[in-house]
């Protein structure tokens, strides 16, 4: 009986001193987070600002997600993953395509425990950062998002947008992107090759006509001239309905792009398309839109790192630019819950300076990682070992007294 005694109590001070040193079991994620709501959010912005909006691409998608979940897993927030990766590298990985002299792609991070909606209003709070979430020539997107929940239950969200442009992907809009409309006819937004205007090899150049059809094989679809709105009108039944859009060059080179929308009468009012300069707290305003923004001014002295300018939103990217192993890049550094510093930009990938990483999170303590934690039955099993420690104690008092 003593033998069994001091063996449950052996192995009770065991499991508690682990759980002292610092061994919890993992935590659970406080929050919910719908990429589906931050790109409404995203591209709702571009729009009023007279940008298209983005489509979404799984290549970015997954370059975005492999950067956020290494950001959250392992307590940091930079452009340069835990492994050395470099943006340029990620997206590479993750196979988006790009033109034979230029890539056209780039990167936002931000660490905080509130929603998109105070991750986006950093970023338009700058310049700089503003610019590259609003430039006309990305086309498509990748979100990426993990939380990371300390011992103390502080879940904080970390997001990467990766943002690009690669060869004939022109993508086309239905009432804006939205997702269900009351009426059969609809808006078609449409892109434009502003990357490489004049076209690279087979890739398509500016687009000068287009054709707009609900069948695949554009049976019956005339060519019209291209117009970033154009109106297209859907059978009557009830269903799903999907566009398909054929763009063309002066060139002859064409390519072909598609969107879908649901069509229910008895929904909401239709969404109509939103043209730039709307009233809104992220409309137009001189010298910061994506259609007439001009170099940042130069950081105050009070900032270490010095932010270089940005090439024109509307003019095809500059040799130096986007020249081979190049690409845009943009860093951001906030401190959650505190007046975010200033972010540092680059465009040049292989010089970009570290950010400010003032206020971000504190890489994770050894102890705290998820690799170091015990197994879920660990907890039970503590309270299990000391109920029978309880048990046998007074089962050896009861006997003591019989002796």
């Amino acid at each position: 009986m003593r033998c069994v005694l001091c063996w449950l109590r052996m192995m009770t001070a065991i499991l508690c001193c682990g759980m002292a040193l610092g061994f919890r079991p993992p935590q659970a994620a406080a929050q919910t987070v719908d990429k589906a709501d931050a790109l409404s959010q995203i591209n709702r912005a571009r729009i009023l600002n007279g940008a298209s909006p983005l489509a979404l691409n799984a290549a970015l998608e997954k370059a975005a997600q492999r950067h956020s979940q290494d950001m959250a897993d392992k307590g940091f927030l930079d452009h340069i993953g835990s492994d050395g990766s470099k943006l340029d590298d990620r997206v590479l990985a993750a196979g988006y395509s790009s033109w034979i002299g230029q890539r056209v792609w780039a990167e936002l991070v931000y660490a905080g425990d509130g929603s998109f909606a105070e991750a986006l209003a950093f970023w338009v709070s700058d310049n700089a950062q503003k610019r590259i979430l609003l430039d006309s020539r990305f086309r498509e997107i990748g979100i990426g998002v993990a939380l990371n929940t300390s011992p103390a239950g502080v879940t904080t969200a970390y997001w990467a947008l990766v943002l690009g442009a690669q060869p004939n992907a022109l993508p086309v809009f239905i009432n804006d992107g939205a997702v269900v409309t009351n009426l059969p006819q609809v808006a078609i937004r449409l892109t434009q090759e502003t990357v490489a205007p004049e076209g690279e090899g087979n890739s398509i150049g500016r687009a000068i006509e287009v054709r707009i059809s609900a069948d695949p094989g554009f049976a019956g679809a005339v060519w019209q001239p291209w117009e970033m709105l154009l109106p297209f009108t859907f059978d009557d039944t009830p269903g799903l309905k999907t566009i398909y859009v054929q763009y063309r060059d002066a060139s002859d080179r064409m390519t072909v792009s598609t969107a879908s929308i649901q069509y229910n009468p008895s929904s909401a009012p239709v969404v109509i398309a939103v043209g730039p300069g709307a009233q809104d707290g992220l409309q137009n305003t001189p010298g910061n839109t994506a259609e007439t923004a001009t170099a940042p001014a130069p950081v105050g002295a009070a900032n270490q790192h010095a932010v270089q300018p940005v090439a024109d939103a509307t003019a095809r990217p500059t040799p130096d630019a986007t020249a081979a192993g190049q690409s845009l890049v943009a860093v951001v550094s906030p401190a959650p819950n505190n007046p975010p510093p200033m972010p540092t930009t680059s465009i040049n990938a292989g010089a970009t300076a570290q950010p400010d990483l003032t206020g971000a999170p504190a890489p994770a303590d050894a102890l705290s990682r998820p690799d170091a934690t015990l197994p879920d039955w660990v907890l039970p099993g503590v309270a299990v070992a000391q109920a029978m420690v309880i048990v046998l104690g007074l089962l050896a008092l009861l006997q003591r007294k019989h002796l």
